[in-house]
């Protein structure tokens, strides 16, 4: 597994060292708001005895995290692809079904798969099953793929 992100384009996302601080994530939400319609996220903060507004926005995120797709590219891979992918990762479930289980994986793999559960689905709960989508990010990343 380490050898599949070395290689990855978010290698610099995943081992960035800097301090996040628990009671910081708690006092952001506390006072952020969220658009919907825009898909912005809006704080106002105060920095060296100014407030100054920050927008979190989806062009933000992705120039953070370092993603090298357009933000209107969603990646779909063949059905195939994405199935050997899995058989590669030591899926010991039936590949036919709608939703995989994180807990057919082999071990290493688990943590990898519970990141994404948790990081970049919109459930909120049932982090046990992995939709289509969520299989395409798992073989985007594994394959180091747009």
């Amino acid at each position: 597994m380490v050898v599949h992100l070395m290689v990855s384009f978010l290698v610099q996302t995943l081992t960035d060292l800097r301090p996040i601080y628990r009671s910081h994530i708690g006092r952001f939400w506390e006072n952020a708001t969220y658009e919907e319609q825009s898909k912005v996220i809006s704080l106002i903060v105060e920095v060296n005895g100014k407030l100054e507004p920050i927008l979190v926005t989806e062009a933000l995120v992705r120039e953070v995290v370092n993603f090298l797709d357009e933000a209107n590219y969603p990646t779909r891979f063949h059905e195939k692809m994405v199935k050997c992918c899995m058989l590669r990762l030591g899926y010991r479930g039936a590949l036919n079904t709608g939703n995989y289980l994180k807990s057919k994986f082999q071990k290493s793999f688990k943590f990898l798969i519970h990141c994404i559960l948790i990081s970049l689905s919109h459930t909120k709960g049932s982090y046990d099953q992995m939709r289509d989508y969520q299989m395409n990010m798992l073989t985007a990343l594994v394959l180091n793929k747009k």
